[in-house]
């Protein structure tokens, strides 16, 4: 693949979703050590809806989007060392649910959700359908 492609694809694929995870840390979800250590002011009346849409958006999507963002980085890392083996996505997947599930040993220290579990396979599998595509048309 071309340079200029590969990148193309780490950036939309890869840091693009950590970003907007990251932003909605910073301005959806208020008391978390990141929204502390910035200071973001009041949050939008908005932002306190308990609309299911945007409590989705607030709690949910982060763990969609992180999980997307490494299954594409990973998958893509697979293929430039010139695997391409499917069963490679089933590791990724557990990598990823185990991180969601360590969570229940730890209730101090976090919060486990199935909602959360959910969303982070979610975010595996749409990585994994997206990566098939992009690999089938030749692109990566």
């Amino acid at each position: 693949m071309k340079t200029k492609r590969c990148w193309q694809v780490i950036i939309i694929h890869c840091v693009l979703p950590l970003l907007a995870g990251l932003l909605i840390y910073i301005f959806l979800r208020f008391g978390t050590f990141i929204n502390q250590l910035i200071a973001i002011p009041t949050p939008p009346k908005w932002a306190g809806s308990h609309n299911l849409f945007i409590a989705f958006v607030r709690y949910n999507l982060p763990d969609l989007l992180w999980a997307y963002s490494l299954t594409v980085a990973l998958m893509f890392w697979k293929r430039g060392a010139g695997n391409r083996s499917n069963y490679f996505f089933l590791v990724v997947l557990a990598i990823i649910s185990a991180t969601e599930m360590i969570q229940v040993a730890f209730p101090d220290k976090f919060t486990f959700d199935w909602a959360d579990l959910g969303a982070a396979i979610a975010g595996s599998v749409l990585s994994y359908i997206a990566n098939k595509r992009l690999h089938e048309k030749k692109k990566i």
